[in-house]
């Protein structure tokens, strides 16, 4: 009987946690095999983070307690609300200096689970700018009486995995509750993180969300807004398992649009093949080269320095066979190609900053100027070499 009272006192006993100071990691080499741990803490930081790894690849947070972290600066911008009546500056602006756990810029896994999440900023993040996760799983959580959105949220990762999460009474006493928040949600406004969710996830592939407690979040229990990527249950219907979906304790209404009472489903931004920005960037660096490239090479023609060869310069039997045709032809399509690597360097550079949603329109828009181009170039040099040998 005694050793029944100590196994039963043992196991119902509550977690101890080991006092910590807020934990900012960054870039820390690991692999699947050697992770990046961070276990069994007690983390209190009011004028800034609890926990922040950014540029870390594998990163595993389990079993912490962290609380009152980033309350300063949610406090500060509560009062703000609160003497403008302007709601965007409740906005979570600068997730790098407050809030309980952020994950910034995994390429590898990222596992957070097991986590008292209470009283803070913000809750958990997990968000990718320059890179994707590959695989990010968010189980098993206790997130309640959080300030500012993101109570858990995850943007930017491939093959997501957010369940058995307990989320309540998050965003309710210290942004809800005010005038001005109230006055613009009623408008209809748009700001930013006025309309937070008990769960969201922004931007990822291959979701599933299920069997998670979302109760008494500011405005919707569960949040997906993709841009053109893919969002897939894989074999969980969210028809036969509405009792996973909850808000209030009640099974929430799945529709495309939301409403306070209710999870929200977005798909309305254009699409976008691309992830991320890193991919027009690429295509910016890479167009650019090839127009300097090209007017590079078209110098020493224009100038009439190429003579006739075997693989430079406008080669066609007319061309080759006769020096005095050779040179004038040259000079001609050369001063057409430096065109053409102009235009190719200016319409990379005017078309990048443009609001152009689709990476590939850009790569499209680009690339048929170029070819345009090109062509143009082709036709015009044929034409006048015509006139040439006819002369000659």
């Amino acid at each position: 009987m005694a050793g029944f009272l100590l196994l039963t006192l043992a196991i119902s006993a509550p977690p101890t946690y080991q006092p910590h100071a807020p934990i900012v990691i960054q870039n820390q080499p690991t692999s699947p095999d050697n992770p990046l741990v961070i276990e069994g803490y007690e983390i209190s930081n009011p004028d800034g983070p609890g926990i922040q790894v950014r540029d870390v690849d594998y990163v595993i947070i389990r079993n912490n307690y962290l609380h009152d972290c980033g309350t300063k600066v949610s406090e500060q911008r509560q009062r703000l609300v609160k003497e403008t009546g302007d709601a965007r500056n409740g906005m979570l602006d600068k997730p790098f200096e407050t809030g309980a756990i952020l994950v910034f810029d995994a390429k590898g896994t990222v596992q957070i689970s097991g986590n008292e999440v209470r009283g803070n900023d913000y809750g958990i993040m997990v968000q990718g700018h320059r890179f994707r996760a590959q695989s990010v799983s968010v189980h098993d959580n206790q997130v309640q009486d959080n300030h500012r959105a993101a109570f858990i949220w995850v943007g930017q990762a491939d093959r997501v995995d957010i369940h058995d999460n307990f989320v309540q009474d998050n965003g309710l006493n210290v942004f809800y509750d005010n005038e001005g928040l109230v006055r613009a949600m009623q408008k209809g406004e748009d700001f930013g993180d006025g309309r937070t969710q008990g769960i969201l996830t922004q931007d990822c592939h291959n979701v599933r969300i299920f069997k998670n407690t979302v109760i008494n979040s500011v405005s919707d229990g569960i949040g997906i807004m993709n841009r053109g990527l893919t969002f897939d249950y894989d074999d969980y219907d969210v028809r036969t398992h509405l009792e996973d979906w909850q808000f209030d304790g009640e099974p929430v209404v799945f529709k495309l649009t939301s409403d306070e009472q209710g999870a929200m489903f977005e798909t309305d931004k254009p699409p976008m093949e691309q992830r991320g920005d890193d991919g027009k960037i690429f295509l910016l660096v890479l167009f650019v080269a090839a127009g300097l490239l090209l007017t590079v090479l078209s110098i020493p023609m224009v100038y009439r320095k190429v003579p006739p060869n075997s693989w430079y310069g406008f080669r066609v039997r007319a061309t080759l066979e006769n020096e005095e045709v050779w040179y004038p032809a040259n000079e001609y399509a050369g001063k057409w190609l430096f065109w053409v690597g102009i235009g190719t360097v200016v319409s990379a550079l005017v078309l990048f900053p443009l609001p152009i949603p689709n990476v590939g329109v850009y790569a499209s828009i680009v690339g048929g100027i170029v070819m345009v181009g090109l062509v143009v170039m082709l036709v015009q040099s044929l034409l006048y070499l015509r006139t040439l040998t006819e002369r000659h």
